[in-house]
This record gives structure tokens, C-alpha cells and sequence, in this order.
């Protein structure tokens, strides 16, 4: 008896998460934007200390 409930728990939990995996989607996908542009936050800069919280581009 207590095989039988494991494993009928075993196939709705297998079912319930095919389910719900099924409309997933990792990343942006083809065509759309990335959200705009990426401002980098300079946390630290040993060589700069002055630079330290502040926008900073390290290009």
C-alpha cells in the first residue's frame, strides 16, 4: 500500500513539474530588446578611490 501512494505521489509531482516547465523560457529570446542600456556601478577602485560609488564605464 505504501509503494503504491509513493509512487502515485512520485507521478503527479512528475506531471505537476512538466507542466509548469513547459511555459518557462531562459533569457530574452529572438528579436526582443535587452531592456536598455547597463550602467555599471563603480563599488571599488584601489586605484581611484575617488571614483568609489559613482557611475564609471571601464572601457
Amino acid at each position: 500500500m505504501r509503494t503504491r501512494m509513493l509512487g502515485a505521489g512520485l507521478v503527479a509531482l512528475l506531471a505537476c513539474s512538466l507542466a509548469a516547465a513547459q511555459g518557462l523560457k531562459s533569457g530574452p529570446q529572438v528579436g526582443q530588446s535587452r531592456g536598455g542600456a547597463f550602467h555599471p556601478l563603480n563599488i571599488l577602485n584601489a586605484d581611484q578611490p575617488s571614483k568609489n560609488g559613482q557611475k564609471n564605464c571601464f572601457v
